[in-house]
């Protein structure tokens, strides 16, 4: 088990509704920290345990959005580094309706040294952009599956970005967090 693996863990449960991976990624009383910076999603703020983060990222999660990719935009950390902190990008369509949600974010992750497990999350979510799926749905699902997953570029993203109204909070946000 890698740090890498343990954030590739949390991606798969989510992404793909597998919620016993989340033991595989996080340390048994684990804590998440979300932090909604917009009223299109709405979470939790604070999730204590493996069992509580399952339950609303995984399972409760899953029972609203489907197809999706959620990519982290840097490199895999190394095993010495024991807190990463990253940008994010999401794309996912609603179970129920026909919108297509595209949203970023930042995380910090802090690691549990002697598991090789989460210790604790940080979830930023900053931009949340809801498109109609029949302008939105081909263009952003079909990117998003050709990217890689769970670490992709930044750079990649932002070149590769289809051109959509209503996503430019999310290319601005990403372009300025490429200038830090």
């Amino acid at each position: 088990m890698t740090l890498a693996n343990a954030i590739e863990h949390y991606i798969q449960a989510k992404d793909y509704n597998r919620p016993h991976l989340i033991k595989k990624a996080f340390a048994k009383n684990a804590k998440v920290a979300v932090d909604v910076q917009t009223d299109a999603i709405d979470f939790p703020s604070i999730l204590d345990g493996t069992d509580e983060i399952a339950d609303a990222l995984v399972r409760s999660f899953s029972l609203v959005y489907t197809n999706v990719y959620t990519f982290c935009l840097t490199d895999p950390p190394s095993n010495t580094e024991f807190e990463m902190s990253c940008d994010w990008l999401v794309v996912m369509s609603e179970r129920n309706h026909d919108f297509v949600r595209i949203g970023c974010g930042h995380y910090v992750w802090h690691f549990d040294r002697t598991r090789m497990a989460v210790d604790s999350l940080g979830i930023s979510i900053e931009k949340m952009q809801i498109l109609p799926s029949h302008t939105a749905e081909k263009a952003l699902l079909s990117w998003a599956s050709g990217l890689e997953s769970p670490w992709c570029s930044r750079r990649i993203v932002l070149d590769t970005a289809p051109a959509l109204d209503d996503t430019d909070p999310i290319w601005n946000y990403l372009r300025h967090g490429e200038q830090k």
